[in-house]
């Protein structure tokens, strides 16, 4: 029996000696487990940030090329663009001259009407003995700017200068504010008529 007892204790003894021997040698490794995943996680972080740099450096390539391209196309555009404000102002500028071509005419037609009606009541006020002291003064008032315009607006009712513009775009509102501030000869008054329009076309635009 001792000898049995003997041999087990042998065989347990060289197992823990050589388990011993087995972890002395694992040990220097062990230790070195943290270093090494932490250098294996900057490595793969590294990795990960390579990798999403060259996709975004990818994306620039793709944006610059792509500006690029698209800036070619704008001194055609830019071209294109001044000769229709360039028409457009032309335009207007044009309708504004044959507007106040037409009421400087019709400014000296109401001046001869304003003759033509003073003299006769003077006639006719002399004629019946009564005094004309003033009569110049309360014919003038029916006359003058204000009948000039309404003359003007009983041949063309329906003028106005924005009239079939589409004025739902800001862009283009914008763009037509500006031309008419520089091609007309009293902007601000017809500047008043083209908010109204875009009001009402904005309003139609929310229905």
């Amino acid at each position: 029996m001792l000898n049995g007892f003997d041999l087990t204790l042998e065989d347990r003894l060289r197992r823990a000696e050589e388990a011993e021997d087995e972890m002395q040698r694992l040990e220097p490794m062990a230790a070195e487990a943290p270093r090494l995943r932490a250098t294996k996680a900057k490595i793969e972080k590294r990795q990960a940030q390579e990798k999403a740099k060259e996709a975004l450096m990818g994306n620039v390539v793709t944006s610059v090329e792509s500006a690029s391209s698209r800036q070619a196309e704008i001194p055609q555009l830019l071209d294109g663009a001044g000769r229709a404000i360039r028409d457009l102002y032309d335009a207007l500028r044009e309708i504004d001259r044959l507007r106040r071509e037409a009421t400087d005419c019709l400014t000296r037609v109401d001046r001869i009407d304003y003759e033509i009606e003073l003299e006769e009541r003077q006639d006719l006020e002399e004629a019946n003995d009564r005094d004309t002291r003033g009569l110049a003064y309360a014919i003038a008032a029916q006359h003058g700017d204000t009948r000039v315009k309404s003359m003007l607006n009983q041949l063309d009712p329906d003028f106005g200068f924005v009239n079939g513009c589409d004025l739902t775009n800001a862009m283009v509102r914008d763009t037509l504010r500006f031309v008419m501030s520089h091609a007309l000869s009293a902007p601000n008054m017809e500047l008043e008529e083209y908010e109204q329009a875009m009001e009402e076309a904005m309003e139609q635009a929310a229905c």
